[in-house]
């Protein structure tokens, strides 16, 4: 099932259902060839992606955890002067911009994978990088969590439909719970 990785820094899905998809035998087959393209997933992502985020960036890092760490007190002062107000990880909002839909944001899906989150080309990119080197950006909390298997169950239960699997066994297995998913965050900014 699929892994979703979007890129060396980020969140990692991994997709498995108990029992066993090996079980399933000839009509998972078919399945697993009816669903080759994940995009039509994947895009679905991006918008929760970008809601994830500006959870994020609205509580300070409280959303998936721990606070971000303070910035420096002159920093701090410097910024209210400027009319830039208090929010940590936002002075100018490119940085939030390019994580939570706007300017400098990118979301990029293939066949297998996609990846969301600030361009390449983001002027934001240099702060990004020195940003997330003190305070984890790209963090899920079990909520979100559930909320990207939510839509994956709801996905695979359509592909599933789609492609004839015989008597509803699958779709069924994935609707009363039987999809397991296990992640894992890489702190940081590509």
């Amino acid at each position: 099932m699929p892994t979703i990785s979007p890129g060396e820094r980020g969140v990692r899905f991994e997709f498995r259902t108990n029992p066993p998809l090996e079980k399933f035998g000839y009509e998972i087959g078919r399945f697993a060839q009816s669903i080759d393209d994940w995009r039509g997933l994947l895009r679905t992502f991006s918008p929760l992606f970008q809601r994830h985020m500006a959870e994020q960036f609205e509580t300070e890092g409280a959303a998936t955890g721990g606070r971000w760490a303070a910035v420096d007190p002159d920093y701090a002062r410097r910024k209210q002067r400027g009319g830039h107000g208090t929010k940590i990880g936002v002075y100018s909002g490119q940085l939030r911009s390019s994580m939570t839909g706007g300017g400098g944001y990118s979301a990029e899906v293939g066949r297998h994978e996609g990846s969301f989150g600030m361009s390449a080309a983001s002027r934001a990119l240099p702060y990004g990088r020195h940003f997330a080197e003190r305070r984890p950006v790209v963090r899920i909390s079990r909520r979100q969590l559930h909320e990207y298997l939510e839509l994956t169950k709801q996905w695979v239960i359509a592909e599933a439909r789609k492609a004839g699997v015989g008597n509803e066994s699958l779709p069924e297995a994935i609707r009363l719970g039987g999809g397991v998913a296990t992640h894992s965050v890489l702190a940081g900014v590509p």
